[in-house]
């Protein structure tokens, strides 16, 4: 059979085609098996790369965490931006840095201070230009977020890059620290229930209770008190932003606001916890030693004169006294101390109500009268009433507003001698008509007591009655001197020695028992005719009459009475209030030792108080011989035109009987500085107010003011003692008024019917008078407050500005808290050894001793019995220490968190585990709830900060009534005072005669605020870091800058944009008093510094203290890590943050919390201190990079 072959050639055709198209689908699907390879193994390598750049940004918050706790573990480190240190427009103003402040690492100069700069990279400065990288071999910095830096530009937060060379895989990191601290805290609130007592009401006023957040613009104003906004339910910028309605609101404040975070209560400038003062002044603890471990001596409550103190029995005296200059570290028991701090912290344990008693000086003052050339602060003591030994409480009484002394012509018919001549003669005589004036200088009530007056005022008179003839001639003259050092009728002796404590003659006022008002001046004069007699104590009255008058009967050569015959005419001639300052003296009294005894002197005592005693009131020379240009009191001239002629005003001796005629010879006044009355030629006499001098001084002596007469008869210095300024009288009336030459010299009014009643209201009977900008009724107030008694325990370290703690005239009157330059003392110095070329003449910067000891070591907790009234020993019965911990319930001030340790069951236990060390046991487990880092320089964050007193209520005390009502402020304010009598603020434009600026407080714009904000700024860019808040407070002696030596920042900032442009109803501008002597410590300030509505560092110190710190313990720490491929690509990216707070407990636990550094047994506390915990972690996405 034959094939065919053209059909088998179709079939193999058919047969190839499905072979290739076979092939075709299996390379098809090979090659989509390989696609699929590529993707699964890019996708497993792209997932990896992120695993490791994850990696990386672990490792690098490892690294930071290690870096932050080794630089800011321990105690004695301070943090801050790099924006104090790097001009105005630094490259990397958000780098936080932390500096060693362990007194071995201390560098005189704040600026050169070693800083660690917590940022990756090796030795980073931030001063560096950063260029950021996206590729290995491409710039130096990694991005890890951005912040508005102004409002039209953002700047990148870029942190050196690190590269990671080892293993396979390429990568590189870098990390960041935030300074949060540095921040203001925006979800602190104030508690939403009311308070329970008014004791927690009063508290709570005097706290700053939340940052004023509303304050920093429009997107905020949604988180204002009573707002919309839940500060509470926010846990991140982020959430803010959200509440907001503003996604940019976490960007433009990235550097100044933030949520969360706590500080540490603990002593930067020794290491270890503060001192808890809560605990140590509560009554409850007073069987316990904390008053000698912790302030030298062991304190005793007692009782005396009525009112409640606490005397000490010194243990240590390097710890009990406060300036280590004037104790000479405490070899010298003197100068302020603990016992002044104590006893005013625990005044409101004597206070029954809105009233005190007279609380005076304990130990009595005592100091020598008579003579003026001991030295203050030298415990000199030459017997009873002749000791000058410190007080160890803080007094609460009325000082002396007023003294002034008048005179006037008088008689007193005699009946007709016997006949035949039946002449009529009169007794000549002088009335004496002195004022006496007290001042409340307090918020609270003096209650009644009487005043006594013991006054050694020495004039010298000459006199004259003649026989005028038809031809106007004067003949038979009578020419009469009265020295009144031998009338006045108290005293054993005309001249005092020094064998004779009681020497020297004086007089001897008393004032009814009468009350004080709060900031009321009260005057008291004589209203009857008295005659002068031994023995006698002259009363004074509120009231003032023309004829009232104390009568000396004038004597001739034999000490017999001056009989002057009917028809003559009488005048004065010389009048010196100061009787050595007449050549006659000598002659007179050869005895008298013009050297050393003081040419006058007074004292003010209310029942067995002394309240002051002041010698050498004023500048008057001692040496008659010596050459005087300008003799203080101003002297009446005699009007002597040769024989019996006079230019004075002649008087019948008829008439000076009873009333026909007011024959005033002259009036010398002298009052409490006020702030507006010192005028040409005297500017020089104006200093700064209560900082130059001291309103409540116990010992005075213008010795120690600097104020003396040159060997040229220039007078330099003040008149007076500082406290207090003459009267004056129109200058340029030679022989008519004084000596024609003028200014503040004391000399009121002088002949005929000047004058001499002073202004007064007498409102509801009071005879009330005036101070503040003046003592009249033009510019005078009559209640001006200065003090603050507190009426429950004290919450801040800032209201120990009260304090009494100077004794003398040369002092300032407010200390704690405080610093201006002391005119007395050089810039550069805190000490000027033999002042004036006295030796032992030390006057000391007492604010900066002071405020050395204190700042840095001490904190209120408000944890006690006595600020929940509790009675008994047992913390547990008012303080559930687990509702506490939990938030439950809070402390007295809420911005204290309690947080128990482990371990803590109960408060009673810690106390008593810790019997000896219980104030700082305690203080290791505080939390300052939102704490602010002073070395801060975010503009924004002060403005928030200074802010916080705005929704703190405020109690308003009716002065008559002594009842108080509770306002709520609006505004940014500052008070002085835990009570005010003014019912409204003082604000920038208001006129300085109204009420609040003496009585009230002060409110400050939202222009004022802003540039208060910001001038503090500058003041840290210039004087920062702050090593201490010692330091912070202070001025700066040390400084090549003069204006830092000149007062401390706060101050310099306050000074600079809110006390200035006042009325001159309010005060003058003070000037830099004449003297060699005197340092250029004045400069712009004004005279009313110290007035309630001037502010004073301290008032902002008293609001804030209890949040303020110079460290941080609360950072943000930011990394991002990378993964490279082979050629340096990114090839993954990823940033973390995390929230980390300083805990209390070390990082090794067996060494206890409140440990010091000294007493630390594990090496690896001293070196890394105490624990970070992270409290919050989160993934960040590049959005928010």
């Amino acid at each position: 059979m034959i094939s065919n072959p053209s059909a088998t050639r179709d079939a193999r055709g058919f047969a190839l085609v499905i072979s290739l198209s076979l092939m075709v689908l299996l390379v098809v699907v090979a090659v989509g098996l390989l696609g699929l390879s590529a993707i699964s193994l890019r996708s497993s390598t792209r997932s990896e790369a992120m695993e490791i750049a994850k990696a990386n940004a672990r490792m690098a918050l490892s690294l930071a965490l290690g870096e932050l706790q080794k630089s800011t573990g321990p105690d004695q480190r301070v943090t801050m931006t790099s924006g104090l240190r790097t001009g105005d427009a630094p490259p990397n103003p958000s780098w936080t840095g932390a500096t060693n402040v362990t007194p071995a690492s201390l560098t005189p100069d704040t600026k050169s201070a070693k800083v660690t700069w917590l940022v990756s990279g090796e030795d980073p400065d931030p001063a560096d230009v950063l260029v950021k990288s996206t590729k290995l071999d491409q710039g130096d910095a990694i991005k890890l977020g951005s912040f508005k830096s102004s409002p039209t530009a953002t700047t990148e937060l870029l942190a050196p890059v690190v590269n990671i060379t080892e293993g396979k895989s390429q990568g590189r990191y870098a990390w960041w620290i935030g300074d949060e601290g540095t921040k203001a805290r925006i979800d602190v609130t104030k508690p939403e229930a009311a308070p329970a007592t008014e004791r927690d009401r009063l508290t709570q006023s005097q706290v700053p209770l939340e940052a004023g957040i509303a304050k920093l613009g429009e997107s905020w104003s949604d988180f204002a008190d009573g707002g919309t906004v839940d500060k509470d339910a926010l846990i991140s910028m982020p959430t803010a932003s959200l509440a907001a309605v503003d996604p940019t609101l976490a960007t433009e404040y990235f550097n100044d606001v933030t949520t969360g975070g706590f500080g540490l209560p603990v002593n930067v400038a020794t290491g270890g916890m503060k001192v808890d003062l809560s605990l140590v002044f509560d009554r409850s603890q007073s069987g316990k030693k904390f008053g000698e471990i912790y302030c030298g001596a062991t304190p005793t409550a007692t009782t005396v004169n009525q009112a409640s103190l606490y005397t000490f029995a010194t243990k240590s005296a390097a710890k009990f006294y406060l300036s280590d200059a004037i104790s000479k570290n405490g070899s010298l028991p003197t100068g302020p101390n603990w016992g002044n701090l104590w006893n005013y912290a625990t005044l409101w344990q004597t206070l029954n109500g809105q009233k005190i008693p007279v609380v005076g000086a304990n130990p009595l003052v005592e100091s020598d009268l008579r003579f003026k050339t001991w030295l203050p602060y030298t415990n000199s003591n030459l017997g009873s009433f002749r000791r000058d030994i410190q007080q160890t409480n803080s007094p609460v009484a009325p000082v002396l507003s007023m003294f002034q002394m008048g005179f006037r012509l008088n008689s007193e018919l005699l009946p007709p001698t016997t006949p035949p001549s039946s002449t009529v003669f009169y007794k000549a005589q002088i009335g004496i008509q002195p004022v006496l004036g007290l001042w409340n200088p307090y918020n609270v009530v003096i209650t009644a007591a009487p005043y006594r007056f013991d006054w050694a005022l020495y004039p010298y008179f000459r006199f004259n009655y003649a026989k005028r003839g038809t031809d106007g001639k004067f003949s038979d003259g009578r020419l009469t001197k009265l020295w009144l050092r031998e009338e006045w009728t108290a005293g054993t002796s005309v001249i005092p020695t020094p064998d004779n404590g009681g020497g020297g003659k004086y007089l001897t006022l008393e004032t009814p028992s009468i009350d004080l008002q709060p900031g009321e001046f009260r005057l008291f004069s004589v209203l009857d005719r008295i005659v002068v007699k031994a023995g006698q104590t002259y009363p004074l009255k509120s009231g003032w009459s023309e004829r009232g008058a104390f009568i000396v009967d004038l004597k001739d050569d034999t000490g017999s009475d001056r009989l002057v015959p009917k028809g003559y005419s009488a005048w004065f001639g010389d009048i010196v209030l100061q009787d050595t300052q007449s050549n006659e003296v000598k002659s007179k009294f050869p005895t008298l030792d013009l050297a050393n005894v003081a040419s006058t002197w007074f004292t003010l005592k209310s029942g067995n108080n002394i309240l002051l005693r002041s010698t050498e009131l004023w500048n008057g020379g001692g040496d008659p011989s010596a050459k005087n240009d300008l003799k203080v009191p101003e002297p009446v001239i005699s009007g002597s035109s040769g024989g019996l002629d006079t230019t004075k005003t002649t008087y019948l001796i008829d008439d000076l009987t009873g009333d026909k005629v007011t024959p005033n010879i002259a009036t010398w006044s002298f009052f409490s500085r006020t702030t507006a009355q010192v005028e040409a030629p005297d500017e020089a006499q104006r200093l700064r107010g209560w900082i130059d001098s001291n309103p409540r001084a116990l010992v005075t002596n213008s010795l120690w003011d600097g104020s003396k007469i040159q060997s040229d008869g220039k007078s330099t210095g003040w008149h007076t003692t500082s406290q207090f300024i003459g009267a004056w009288n129109a200058p340029g009336k030679p022989k008519e008024v004084g000596d024609g030459k003028g200014g503040n010299r004391g000399l009121l009014s002088e002949g005929g019917s000047a004058p001499s009643e002073p202004e007064v209201s007498s409102s509801d009977g009071r005879y009330q008078g005036f101070g503040g900008g003046s003592n009249t009724l033009a510019g005078g107030k009559t209640n001006v407050i200065v003090y603050d008694v507190p009426r429950s325990p004290l919450v801040s370290l800032g209201q120990f500005q009260h304090a009494q703690l100077s004794r003398y005239n040369f002092e300032p009157g407010f200390v704690v808290g405080n610093s201006y330059a002391n005119p007395r003392i050089p810039l550069a110095s805190t000490i000027n050894p033999n002042f004036t070329g006295i030796s032992g003449l030390n006057v000391t910067d007492l604010s900066y001793d002071v405020n050395k000891k204190l700042w840095d070591g001490f904190f209120f907790s408000t944890l006690g019995l006595d600020y929940v009234e509790g009675t008994g020993s047992s913390f547990d019965k008012f303080f559930d220490l687990k509702k506490l911990g939990s938030g439950e319930s809070e402390l007295p001030n809420p911005r204290m968190v309690f947080a128990p340790l482990l371990g803590d069951t109960t408060i009673d236990k810690i106390l008593s585990d810790n019997p000896d060390r219980a104030p700082e046991a305690i203080a290791a487990r505080i939390l300052l709830k939102g704490a602010f880092n002073v070395n801060s320089t975010s503009k924004t964050a002060w403005k928030a900060v200074l802010s916080s007193m705005g929704t703190s209520q405020l109690p308003v005390l009716d002065p008559k009534a002594g009842t108080a009502s509770w306002q709520n402020p609006e505004g940014t304010r500052f008070n002085r005072f835990g009570h005010v009598i003014a019912n409204k603020a003082y604000q920038k434009g208001d006129p300085g005669d109204d009420d609040p600026f003496w009585q009230g407080w002060r409110n400050l714009s939202d222009i004022e605020l802003d540039e208060l904000a910001g001038e503090i700024v500058t003041e840290v860019k210039e004087r920062g870091p702050f090593r201490s808040m010692a330091e912070f407070v202070n001025r700066n002696p040390n400084s090549s800058n003069t204006r830092h030596q000149l007062k401390g920042p706060l101050q310099a900032a306050l000074d600079r944009v809110i006390n200035v442009g006042f009325p001159t109803s309010v005060g003058k501008p003070a000037r830099v008093p004449t003297g060699s002597q005197f340092s250029p410590a004045v400069t712009d300030e004004n005279s009313a510094v110290g007035s309630a509505s001037y502010l004073l560092q301290g008032d902002l110190l008293q609001s804030l203290a209890p949040i303020l710190q110079v460290r941080s313990d609360y950072f943000r720490i930011r990394t991002c890590g990378e993964t490279l491929d082979s050629n340096g690509n990114v090839i993954a990216r990823a940033w973390c943050e995390a929230f980390v707070q300083r805990t209390s407990d070390y990082s090794d636990p067996q060494d206890a919390s409140h440990k010091s550094p000294a007493e630390l047994s594990s090496g690896t506390n001293e070196t890394f201190g105490r624990r970070y915990q992270i409290v919050s972690f989160r993934w960040l996405p590049g959005s928010e990079i």
